[in-house]
């Protein structure tokens, strides 16, 4: 079984997976092992600070602990690339060109792959501006015009990348759409206290998940309802907002690709 985790450029893929390391004061339902932990801090954040992508494609592998009343060992592979090599839509060169050897050992990992995780930024329009100050962004730099795409581009991005999942990856039973760095397009921590996984009882993913759709995935909803009905009408897209500021927002992906994992072992 394969979970591979994919995304934009400069999206925080590597501070996802590294927030997930950090200790908190809430109950962890996500553990990453200690060594693994380790590891990646000296690979990703030997300073500090995560690093960029220096080759066109890097792997790191890790192991997840899943506390669910069935718990769930699983391997990850976070596939970190550079932008050219996977969803920059405004590349002047594509990646089969300009990287071919990795553009083609990228696509024969995510084939193999039974879930993917992708990575995605917010799009220009969601953004708040008062969330770009310094006192609310103090790491993560971005600049809304150059590091974000305005909505329409935004909508082809994902439909591309879509396609070629789709085109690729025939293997994967679900994908997991994280839109990331949610602090700067929504009160995070509200969104936070929205949904928590509760160890002991029934947890509805499905009313929770469908919120996120439609408020944060409504400008794509064409482009969602085209891949499902590509799919037979079955929906293998579930979508997320996350932040490394919000260890509850972090963790959900993974609850939920755990449920299906359980529903998997009953078939």
């Amino acid at each position: 079984m394969s979970v591979i985790v994919i995304g934009d450029k400069a999206v925080g893929k590597s501070s996802m997976i590294l927030g997930l390391c950090e200790s908190s004061s809430q109950e962890r339902y996500v553990v990453v092992d200690e060594d693994d932990c380790s590891r990646l801090r000296e690979q990703l954040s030997p300073y500090g600070t995560v690093l960029p992508t220096e080759y066109p494609i890097n792997l790191h592998s890790l192991s997840l602990y899943l506390r669910l009343p069935r718990p769930k060992d699983i391997t990850v592979d976070l596939i970190d690339t550079r932008g050219e090599l996977w969803g920059d839509i405004k590349a002047t060169e594509s990646p089969q060109n300009k990287f071919p050897s990795a553009y083609q050992d990228f696509m024969q990992k995510i084939g193999k792959a039974r879930y993917i995780i992708l990575v995605l930024h917010p799009y220009q329009e969601l953004v708040r501006d008062e969330y770009l100050k310094s006192e609310h962004n103090p790491l993560d730099k971005v600049n809304k015009e150059e590091d974000l795409y305005p909505r329409d581009v935004w909508v082809k991005n994902l439909r591309r990348n879509l396609e070629t999942l789709k085109n690729n990856c025939r293997s994967v039973k679900h994908f997991f759409i994280c839109l990331h760095k949610a602090d700067l397009f929504c009160n995070y921590r509200e969104e936070s206290a929205r949904w928590k996984y509760n160890p002991s009882g029934s947890n509805d993913f499905s009313t929770y998940l469908d919120r996120i759709m439609n408020r944060y995935f409504g400008v794509a909803k064409d482009v969602i309802r085209e891949f499902n009905a590509s799919q037979g009408g079955t929906s293998k897209l579930s979508f997320f907002i996350t932040t490394k500021k919000a260890r509850n927002l972090l963790e959900i992906p993974w609850l939920s690709l755990g449920t299906y994992l359980s529903l998997d072992e009953e078939r």
